[in-house]
């Protein structure tokens, strides 16, 4: 049995290509460099207000219809206080959604996080329990994920990203 050995110096077993294709064989998708920079903080303050007025609607009603509240009636007012609080603070932030841009968006950011810090110490402070002490807990994670996704700057363009 004869054993078959490609060498790549051996011009003779070479097939023409274009030249087309040798450039797509060399091509390979960016990677994380100054050109395409790889960024995860997609939410533009554009999208994050209009996903403050949707969490602030969440807030206000699904209290209600979850039946937060079981362990300590204050575990569904202090969801619509804190929906009151975000249409308020999401109104006086410098983004497209806001009126009287009072608050920059990095301060908003702040808030944000500060809230979400709030939602996961509520439980341990208020003694709620169960279901309540879990809507705490996932709202806690739901703020954390938006700020983490939302840039530290005041712009709605898209950053640069790598395609894929």
């Amino acid at each position: 049995m004869a054993l078959l050995i490609y060498n790549p110096d051996d011009v003779s077993r070479r097939r023409q290509v274009p030249a087309s294709e040798h450039a797509r064989a060399r091509y390979r998708e960016p990677t994380q460099t100054a050109e395409f920079p790889m960024n995860i903080r997609f939410l533009t303050p554009a999208l994050h207000g209009i996903v403050d007025y949707m969490a602030a609607a969440g807030l206000l009603t699904m209290p209600f219809i979850l039946g937060v509240g079981s362990t300590a009636p204050l575990a569904s007012w202090l969801a619509v206080g804190a929906g009151v609080a975000l249409v308020i603070y999401s109104l006086m932030t410098d983004y497209r959604f806001g009126a009287t841009r009072i608050l920059t968006f990095r301060q908003h950011l702040v808030i944000d996080t500060l809230a979400a810090v709030g939602f996961a110490l509520a439980p341990f402070f208020l003694g709620f329990h169960g279901l309540d002490a879990w809507y705490y807990w996932s709202n806690s994670a739901a703020v954390f994920l938006v700020v983490g996704l939302s840039p530290a700057r005041n712009s709605d363009e898209v950053p640069a990203m790598a395609h894929a």
